[in-house]
């Protein structure tokens, strides 16, 4: 996201743009800071990805090993059922131009890459 334009709850504009430091949380602040009235994205051309799906992982081990999880792929996110375990990681890599696929790791935090996933 380059830029975040908001209403807040005094009626006051303001924008919120790439480089300032409260920008990543501003992104999802869910309505905390007041109204969205305009979102300024970055466009890239189009790419592949692949998704892989891994777990359960207790979790003691994905908060210890959190930054490792999410640096994991381009995009990861954690489901849970809230019991003892994070019940699968989606993690999606993106394919760099020219290439079949990518590599990713038969497991992740010891949890298996589950049935569904492509290899």
């Amino acid at each position: 996201m380059a830029a975040l334009e908001l209403i807040g709850p005094d009626g006051t504009t303001t924008t919120i743009r790439r480089g300032d430091p409260d920008l990543p949380g501003a992104a999802i602040h869910l309505g905390l800071l007041g109204i969205v009235t305009r979102v300024t994205v970055d466009v890239q051309p189009a790419y592949r990805m692949r998704q892989d799906l891994y777990g359960p992982i207790p979790w003691d081990t994905f908060t210890a090993s959190a930054a490792q999880v999410f640096a994991a792929g381009y995009s990861v996110c954690a489901y849970t059922l809230f019991g003892d375990t994070v019940s699968e990681v989606l993690v999606k890599s993106r394919v760099p131009d020219g290439a079949d696929d990518v590599e990713v790791p038969t497991s992740l935090l010891g949890a298996p890459r589950l049935p569904g996933s492509p290899r």
